[in-house]
């Protein structure tokens, strides 16, 4: 029976009512930084190809390219695998593990005795650095439904910090001392991210509702909001089947994210705000671009919204928790074979590759696609273009390139913070698609006006 005087809430309507407070603040800092982290190992790679050459006199060409090529291989292999450790044990464990990994792997590629070696090193960079955007998921899981546009906007921008500072950083040390030193200063912020997340981030609440453990997230939750100073805009709150009739915590009931029913739950039964009960009283899920959920609105940074009126989160009787399968352990969960892992990736792919998921799917592979080539392409052949105008670009061993070369790399990776904040201003009034297809024009416009950039042929900068 629900306690008098208290509303059965789902998660989003909880987490609204939170706001954006100190907690936020907070998880905005550190994982911004670890996604700027993420971005300046991305970086490196512009660098680390002409320097192996000066490093390793007899380098081939495939051999640079394959520096690049190492990483991004590492990343696809990385992504599938800390996404389901993430799935498993946590947002944050699969965090700590990608992250711990990086800096470890990032720090031998700087004492790397040989190109082969460096090439290795890279390769499990990559695959660290794959579990590193789990942070982006578990900032954008508790900040308020109405903004979660504009504030995925704004952790993006830590995106362009990471690449400005990895190119200043180049600016400043490439030449000398080398590139060893930018490398493994550029792994260092991680590692003390790393610390700080493992003590000031909690475990994400809605990886905790679509585990099953409500009464663990509920908990959470309420330590989000003493943070955040706002208890008692919480207090009259309860997450819908965090208790049974009897008072004990439903830990073993399974949340309707996971189970994929389309019936109505329950009564009382823990629900996504991603399902609503239509006009004819059937189930059914509604996209981004649909009606605004329930009647919480987010409220104004720093502060805990106020109680929304009684139109949503009435008072419900919940039913008993239905009995779920036994949690695995931690032991159980690191004893899972690698074949099951592959087993079980392939089942969410091919429910991805199924209707009617299946055309959706592959237009936003396909627009992943077409972003990171031309993202990646510009980014990492900046420095490339500039080297092969340059005639002879080592000296002692060591990159070198012109004043000139370095300010037009930090101003190719500075040009994305304009894009980033006219999404953060559009993302929630225009909408996600249309504000996504307004900067994907202005970007072809622009690749397609560097076509017709005509070349300056340079002077060799040999040095004596």
């Amino acid at each position: 029976m629900a306690e008098t005087g208290t509303r059965s809430v789902s998660i989003d309507e909880y987490v609204d009512r939170l706001g954006f407070g100190a907690y936020q603040w907070r998880l905005l800092i550190i994982s911004g930084l670890a996604w700027a982290s993420d971005a300046g190992e991305t970086m490196l790679l512009s660098f680390l190809g002409p320097a192996a050459r000066c490093t390793w006199p007899g380098t081939s060409s495939g051999t640079e390219s394959s520096l690049t090529t190492v990483v991004f291989v590492g990343m696809a292999f990385g992504t599938l695998a800390f996404g389901r450790v993430a799935d498993w044990t946590g947002r944050k464990r699969s965090v700590l593990i990608s992250s711990a990994m990086t800096v470890v792997v990032g720090l031998a590629s700087a004492f790397s005795p040989s190109v082969e070696w460096l090439l290795f090193f890279r390769m499990l960079t990559g695959f660290g650095i794959g579990g590193v955007p789990i942070v982006f998921s578990m900032f954008v899981e508790i900040v308020p439904t109405k903004r979660r546009g504009m504030w995925a906007s704004i952790i993006q921008t830590w995106w362009s910090v990471g690449t400005m500072s990895v190119a200043g950083l180049a600016w400043w040390l490439l030449q000398d001392p080398g590139w060893r030193v930018v490398v493994g200063i550029a792994a260092m912020p991680l590692a003390v991210l790393t610390v700080m997340y493992a003590f000031i981030v909690v475990e994400s609440p809605r990886y905790l509702v679509e585990q099953g453990r409500l009464a663990e997230a509920e908990a959470t939750l309420r330590q989000i909001a003493e943070i955040n100073g706002c208890t008692d805009a919480i207090k009259d709150l309860r997450l819908r089947g965090a208790e049974d009739d009897t008072g004990k915590a439903g830990l073993e009931a399974k949340s309707p994210l996971l189970s994929g029913a389309t019936a109505p739950p329950a009564s009382g039964a823990l629900v996504s705000d991603q399902e609503t009960r239509g006009a004819n009283g059937s189930y059914g899920s509604i996209g981004d671009e649909g009606p605004s959920r329930a009647s919480s609105v987010a409220s104004p940074a720093g502060h805990c919204d106020s109680a929304a009126d009684g139109s949503s989160g009435r008072d419900a009787e919940p039913a008993s928790p239905v009995p779920g399968p036994p949690r695995r352990s931690y032991i159980g969960a690191c004893c899972v074979s690698c074949g099951g892992m592959v087993t079980s990736t392939w089942s969410v792919v091919g429910e991805l590759l199924t209707p009617p998921s299946l055309v959706p799917t592959l237009l936003i592979w396909f627009l992943w696609m077409a972003n990171a080539l031309s993202y990646y392409g510009i980014v990492l052949l900046s420095t490339e273009v500039r080297v092969s105008g340059a005639g002879e670009t080592c000296a002692n061993g060591q990159v070198f390139l012109s004043n000139e070369d370095f300010a037009s790399i930090f101003v190719d990776a500075m040009a994305e913070l304009p894009g980033l904040l006219m999404a953060a201003f559009l993302a929630d009034r225009l909408g996600r698609r249309y504000s996504q297809a307004l900067g994907m024009a202005v970007a072809a416009i622009a690749c397609a006006v560097l076509l017709f950039v005509p070349v300056r042929p340079r002077p060799s900068p040999c040095r004596p």
